[in-house]
């Protein structure tokens, strides 16, 4: 069921994904994040170096996944957005993605499990937990 935002009611694990032009910056993500209970890990990864599938290249955009410890209204992280934005949020309801294999997502953070894609170094994804970790679940995916 949805909700007047468009999306479901509730998150368990969000990933977030926006373009940096739109505002989506480290600062921004570091004070979305900055003692907000309901999180329990977090990470991130700037991929400047992703083409499009013409070649091209693609803006450069954050991928930002949140896992909380229990679900989170859609209107709370959205209302949590525009407490930490000077003016407009960088993010709404349409950069949320459902996460629905924790592992695959932290694999996709470097591209380890899209071997088509630019292959981003471990060293770029900032994180509170041990991500490398968590990808070997998705080797192969």
């Amino acid at each position: 069921m949805e909700n007047a935002v468009k999306g479901p009611k509730s998150w368990r694990n969000v990933e977030i994904e926006q373009d940096v032009a739109r505002g989506f910056s480290e600062v921004w993500i570091g004070l979305f994040l900055d003692d907000w209970k309901p999180v329990a890990k977090w990470a991130w990864v700037l991929h400047d170096k992703d083409k499009t599938a013409d070649g091209a290249d693609r803006l450069p955009h954050i991928h930002l996944m949140v896992a909380f410890k229990s679900p989170v209204p859609t209107e709370a992280i959205l209302a949590r957005a525009k407490l930490v934005s000077e003016a407009d949020p960088p993010v709404t309801v349409q950069q949320f993605q459902k996460i629905r294999s924790w592992a695959s997502a932290c694999a996709y953070l470097t591209h380890e499990n899209a071997p088509d894609k630019f292959r981003y170094p471990d060293s770029d994804v900032h994180a509170n937990f041990d991500v490398q970790h968590e990808s070997q679940n998705a080797k192969g995916v």
